[in-house]
């Protein structure tokens, strides 16, 4: 199974979040959020379509570029950062991952050092 296939269902859930995200906006700000997100994500499925047998570390990288590049503003920076991150922490992986254990990279640091976490 290709690693690109859950982060793909990660890009198609905020992409289908897009009217909530922007609804939780207006409260707050200027209510693009969704819309910003949207377009981030769009680009990540693009960037995984292109790389259909990426590794997961390899997909998490790619599609963290592409929400950099696309998304604009802190948003992309934070969650481009985030799967880029990931990727590095993932590296070496290989074969069925333990959900808890492959989460551990995308967690902030201070979780990361909570005892069973």
């Amino acid at each position: 199974m290709s690693g690109g296939l859950l982060l793909r269902a990660a890009a198609e859930a905020i992409i289908a979040a897009t009217d909530r995200l922007s609804e939780a906006d207006r409260a707050i700000g200027d209510g693009d959020h969704g819309i910003g997100m949207r377009r981030g994500f769009e680009a990540a499925l693009v960037a995984l379509d292109a790389r259909p047998e990426a590794s997961l570390p390899e997909a998490a990288r790619a599609m963290g570029m592409a929400v950099m590049s696309a998304t604009g503003g802190a948003s992309g920076a934070v969650f481009g950062t985030l799967f880029r991150a990931g990727a590095k922490g993932l590296e070496g992986c290989s074969g069925p991952l333990d959900p808890l254990a492959s989460s551990r990279p995308f967690r902030p640091k201070d979780l990361r050092a909570a005892p069973g976490l």
